[in-house]
């Protein structure tokens, strides 16, 4: 469970440097075309499935709170998703 976990931050943080890097080599290129610079992001790096991995770590810790009587608190799923 604990690398589900860090692999799920540790992907989408690559995929978010990745596009960022991606951004900052095409931006001449694209200018400001929004829709060329998301076609351009989905199609070279797997951002929309390590941002998926992530949502669905957030949802299994949610899951795992709802069997206790306590709420969920963001800053403890911030530090379980770190």
């Amino acid at each position: 469970m604990a690398t589900q976990k860090a692999s799920a931050a540790h992907s989408l943080h690559q995929e978010i440097e990745a596009a960022r890097v991606l951004l900052a080599n095409i931006k001449d290129i694209l200018g400001d075309d929004a829709q060329a610079r998301a076609d351009a992001v989905e199609g070279e790096t797997d951002l929309r499935a390590a941002i998926e991995s992530g949502m669905a770590r957030v949802a299994e810790i949610v899951l795992q709170h709802s069997n206790t009587a306590r709420p969920v608190d963001v800053h403890e799923v911030n530090l379980l998703l770190t």
